[in-house]
């Protein structure tokens, strides 16, 4: 377990699961979908689907790539 802050009002734990996946829970105690690329980013799932699991791909210097359930990577205009 991890946790990454990614701006003052959220805090993200990131929990290792089967198979090299990830899920992030926000601190709403929610966890973090990949809408399945349809659609913004959300934090509001309260279950672990195949749209809350995503491969951290390593890049070197604490530097990671997210890809989610449709094997695209995630992006910031997501």
């Amino acid at each position: 377990m991890y946790k990454t802050q990614t701006n003052k009002t959220e805090v993200f734990e990131i929990i290792e699961l089967k198979d090299g996946l990830v899920a992030f829970k926000g601190s709403n105690g929610k966890y973090l979908s990949s809408e399945n690329g349809t659609k913004a980013m959300t934090c509001v799932s309260t279950k672990m689907g195949k749209s809350e699991k995503f491969i951290m791909v390593g890049y070197g210097n604490d530097t990671f790539v997210l890809k989610g359930n449709n094997n695209k990577h995630v992006r910031a205009n997501m």
